[in-house]
């Protein structure tokens, strides 16, 4: 493993005094601090990067951090097929060859102390996904356009727009740029591998995702009744709206899909046991709400992750693009 931690001796010849060695840790960039600090207490960074945040990581010290990661979104390693290399007997890179997560070069070498690009990072991400959540497919995934595109290796492209649409990866700069040559450092290897738990892990299951369908349908029906052919509900009907979207949700508590739901201020708040929140808001000529449909979804916990670094995904607005570099410090990020 590569040796980090830089140790100083001095010999002072003159006095015949020799001064100790010592060492010194890297703490995170300022930019960095936050979702490295939530990587640490989640358990996604091994002990092998800490303190060497700032310096470019190694394809070994990848592979720990990758099977951190693989382990958190429940992925299994069976041990049926294993690879080996002649230059490395680290068990964690072991495993993620063997699941295929990353390759060595040939001839049973790894090279584990080689540098990791930001493209190679994208693409061997990916491939973890692909390992480790059920139902995601990674296979085809159309191309983002990147000032720098030309200069993505062909075979990296679609995983760069993969990370970068899914807001995992960003870009360094305000054009979005993706710089794909770069080395990673560890303090962004760790937030990359941080996002995708934060972006999967949080995952709910089809069972829960039926429950939301089912609770919608029966909301739907419950207040389509006081609809008038203009398709609103008349002002003295609105009550009863909201009384029978009650009765639809005091049902579905009953079968264990709601927990909880309240009427505020002529709106039904409906929560989930499986997490989603639900709220439904009566369709009243003359009261704009944003759209035709008048029920809101919304999955906890998303709320900073999705807000603030997914922006321009999909059809809600979610304010300005942000971007992981600083043009002022010309810095790299995630």
């Amino acid at each position: 493993m590569k040796k980090r931690l830089a140790a100083f001796t001095a010999l002072i010849i003159a006095a015949q005094v020799f001064i100790p060695s010592f060492t010194y840790a890297q703490s995170p960039s300022d930019w960095a601090a936050d979702e490295v600090n939530s990587a640490l207490e989640s358990g996604l960074v091994p002990q092998s990067v800490m303190g060497s945040y700032q310096e470019s990581i190694t394809r070994e010290e990848f592979c720990e951090t990758v099977m951190l990661t693989y382990t958190f979104l429940g992925g299994e390693y069976t041990g049926e097929t294993e690879v080996t290399f002649v230059d490395t007997d680290n068990p964690e890179i072991i495993k993620a060859a063997s699941i295929g997560i990353v390759d060595g070069y040939g001839d049973g070498v790894f090279a584990p102390d080689d540098l990791v690009t930001r493209e190679q990072i994208a693409v061997m991400l990916v491939r973890m996904i692909d390992k480790a959540v059920e139902d995601e497919d990674v296979s085809v995934y159309e191309s983002c356009s990147f000032p720098d595109e030309s200069e993505i290796s062909d075979w990296a492209l679609s995983a760069v727009s993969f990370m970068f649409d899914n807001g995992i990866m960003q870009g360094v700069d305000s054009l979005n740029s993706i710089d794909p040559k770069a080395n990673t450092t560890c303090e962004q290897a760790i937030i990359l591998a941080y996002r995708v738990s934060r972006l999967y892990g949080n995952m709910l299951s089809r069972d829960d995702f039926s429950g939301m369908f089912e609770l919608d349908n029966e909301v739907k029906h419950a207040a389509d009744q006081y609809k008038e052919s203009s398709g609103y509900i008349d002002p003295e009907n609105i009550d009863s709206a909201l009384s029978a979207v009650e009765s639809a949700a005091e049902s579905l508590k009953n079968e264990g899909i709601v927990t909880d739901y309240s009427n505020n201020s002529g709106t039904v708040w409906i929560k989930l046991s499986s997490g989603i929140e639900y709220v439904y808001l009566p369709e009243e000529e003359g009261v704009d709400l944003g759209g035709t449909d008048m029920t809101i979804t919304t999955l906890q916990p998303f709320n900073t992750w999705y807000l603030e670094e997914r922006p321009d995904s999909g059809d809600h607005e979610r304010g300005e693009r942000a971007t992981d570099g600083s043009a002022e410090k010309n810095s790299l990020r995630a």
